[in-house]
């Protein structure tokens, strides 16, 4: 996407309450979803079925891109695995959180996993992280 189509949020004083309404309304939206679907199943489950649809979504953007070469290998596959077998130990003790803890609470940590992520990734990776890819 080019820039030029968000000119008019970086130019208007009125462009930084506009996409904090938009964020606002897409948030809203997306916790009734959640809401909705979750009365029907236990959190274990929406767990597992969530994680599934990242992956799904992560390997088809991983094909989408066409302007630059896409490929799932990393530079360090050791300390990808060593990630890989944290990650599973994380889905084990969200497992446990989610039995004993509210939904609210898990939620908390959970919104925090991709910020860690990004902060770790490049000094313990050596992938670099930017604003723009």
């Amino acid at each position: 996407m080019s820039s030029a189509r968000f000119a008019i949020f970086a130019s208007s004083a009125l462009g930084g309450p506009i996409l904090i309404l938009i964020y606002c309304v897409l948030a809203t939206g997306a916790d009734a979803i959640t809401r909705m679907v979750a009365q029907d199943f236990e959190a274990p489950p929406l767990f597992f079925f969530s994680g599934g649809i990242v992956a799904a979504l992560s390997l088809i953007m991983c094909h989408v891109k066409k302007d630059s070469v896409t490929s799932l290998r990393s530079k360090r596959p050791r300390t990808l695995a060593l990630r890989s077998l944290l990650f599973i130990a994380a889905c084990v003790f969200y497992f446990f959180a989610f039995r004993s803890l509210p939904f609210a609470e898990v939620f908390v940590f959970i919104a925090l996993v991709p910020i860690f992520a990004a902060f770790l990734s490049g000094p313990v990776l050596g992938e670099p992280v930017s604003w723009k890819n």
